[in-house]
């Protein structure tokens, strides 16, 4: 629960700061937006945390599928958030594979970096190792 009111903070913080940012010249006046990022990245990390209990007992596959899909899905909602302020929606192919393509690129990356982790943690002998037929 304090990491919800911590998550608040920043998001009333951001939120605040956006006023005083000023345009940047060098990106044809662009404006800079935090607040829905750090939305994007806690809810992301909501749902990926509340399936701890499976990468725990070793079932990283769903890990895998969710990084992918919740990498397409900030993007999408970014691309959308522009679109909207820019008063136009415009979806073509490049830009679905703007969208879909670092998502298929983190779905496919996903095992290799889990591998990698869980072979540290057994080198370092960290305790966060998948432990077969405890459940949390």
């Amino acid at each position: 629960m304090i990491f919800f009111f911590i998550l608040l903070a920043l998001v009333v913080g951001a939120q605040i700061a956006e006023f005083y940012i000023p345009p940047i010249d060098w990106m044809c006046n662009a404006h800079i937006y935090i607040v829905p990022v750090i939305v994007f990245y806690g809810a992301m990390a909501g749902i990926m945390h509340g399936l701890r209990p499976l990468f725990i007992r070793g079932r990283w596959e769903v890990h895998c599928i969710l990084s992918g899909i919740c990498t397409s899905a900030i993007i999408l909602a970014q691309y959308l958030m522009i679109t909207f302020r820019r008063g136009s929606v415009f979806f073509s192919r490049e830009v679905w594979w703007q969208i879909g393509g670092p998502g298929l690129m983190a779905m496919l990356m996903a095992p290799l970096i889990f591998w990698t982790l869980q072979g540290v943690a057994r080198l370092t002998r960290y305790p966060y190792l998948p432990e077969r037929g405890h459940f949390e």
